[in-house]
């Protein structure tokens, strides 16, 4: 499974707890079920959206780093050396 497609997965079910748990609140509404909600459920939403963020940010760098070692060739010793004019330059 592909980062992009774990962190979408993350997020639906997320997004499915998040309805399920509003849902129990019908049968389930005391203290206890507000101190669950305060601790966990409120920030839940904010998280996993961050970590999606971050996932997609990964997965940018990833693409990035394997498009750079395709430019390399062979080296001897297990040294790389890039096709690139200047290696040190940023795209």
């Amino acid at each position: 499974m592909s980062l992009n497609a774990s962190a979408q997965q993350i997020f639906v079910s997320s997004q499915r707890l998040v309805t399920r748990w509003q849902m129990l609140k019908e049968h389930w509404n005391d203290p206890i079920y507000d101190g669950i909600n305060k601790k966990y459920i409120v920030h839940l939403d904010s998280e996993v959206r961050n970590a999606v963020i971050a996932s997609e940010q990964m997965h940018k760098v990833l693409e990035t780093a394997v498009q750079e070692l395709a430019t390399h060739d062979d080296a001897p010793y297990g040294e790389r050396r890039s096709r690139r004019s200047d290696p040190e330059v940023n795209e």
